[in-house]
């Protein structure tokens, strides 16, 4: 049996690629189960989710402790102290989401697969979740389930011209996720407590500066004087021509993020969410939502 752990935040899909896992495995006449696992239930908070794959029954219902394989939909999760390392076991998969040179302190893992998912996804459908990407760049990673059964069950979930989109999108991560292969060296850190929230603090396991992270953490809201900027994945962008500080937006916005300087709109990304409400309340047009720039993005 191979049990899998997907790290991510709250509208990133991880949920969602842990359930059409199964319907792939499904078809090629395997037994798979789906457990997901839910923290804060807003956009951008963390959110886990497991699944085991065998060729018998699976009697086990639990959360998954020890992965055989770990996939990161958010390398900044690191900024929230959350160990997606727990539990691993020299010899494991790693498969990423993120951009830039891989970082070091991966020893314990035999093999990694990494791929920037958002720009495959951006490229092939759109602005929307990577959930397709990274199930395309599982199965190229593990070989545990054929591609032709995944892009089959992305097309049942999503009929129509979406379920074609989909398809491509893990049809092309597919063709595109780097593979290493190394020899994996024990670690005693490896099993530290998944979050800092519940458990005894610690630091994070990896630090690279070559993995590009702006966001921090933890969050709550603003007026907890925390940085709820971190749940972000898109942001709004003003058109400073357009613009002419009527204030509308300021006075939807649930975070009080926003104001007007001088008849201009200035907005502060440390705390704004990227929840999408004032471009859709501007009168005259002149925000919009544009991808969150960062090392998950």
């Amino acid at each position: 049996m191979k049990e899998l752990a997907f790290y991510g935040r709250g509208g990133q899909g991880a949920v969602t690629a842990a359930k059409i896992l199964v319907a792939t495995c499904l078809k090629d006449n395997l037994y798979a189960q789906a457990v997901p696992s839910f923290g804060q239930e807003r956009k951008g908070a963390p959110v886990y989710a497991y699944s085991r794959i065998s060729n018998e029954p699976v009697a086990a219902h639990t959360y998954v402790y020890e992965p055989d394989c770990v996939v990161v939909f958010d390398w900044s999760l690191l900024d929230l102290d959350i160990n997606f390392h727990q539990g691993v076991k020299p010899g494991n998969i790693l498969v990423a989401n993120f951009t830039g040179s891989v970082p070091q302190g991966l020893s314990q893992y035999a093999k990694i697969g990494f791929v920037d998912a958002w720009a495959v996804t951006r490229e092939v459908i759109g602005n929307v979740p990577p959930n397709a990407a990274m199930l395309g760049a599982l199965a190229r990673t593990t070989g545990w389930f054929n591609l032709a059964s995944l892009k089959e069950a992305l097309q049942e979930a999503m009929p129509g011209r979406k379920g074609e989109l989909n398809a491509a999108c893990a049809q092309t991560t597919y063709e595109r996720t780097s593979i290493m292969r190394q020899c994996p060296v024990a670690k005693e850190s490896l099993m530290l407590p998944v979050l800092k929230l519940f458990t005894k603090g610690h630091q994070s396991l990896m630090t690279s500066n070559k993995v590009i992270i702006k966001r921090e953490g933890p969050y709550a809201t603003k007026a907890a004087n925390v940085k709820t900027g971190a749940w972000r994945q898109v942001r709004p962008q003003v058109d400073l021509d357009k613009c002419n500080g009527c204030t509308t937006c300021t006075k939807y916005c649930p975070t009080g993020i926003l104001e007007v300087v001088d008849k201009k709109l200035v907005i502060d990304y440390t705390y704004c969410k990227g929840c999408g409400i004032c471009p859709t309340v501007c009168p005259r047009q002149a925000l919009i939502m544009v991808p969150e720039e960062g090392g998950s993005k």
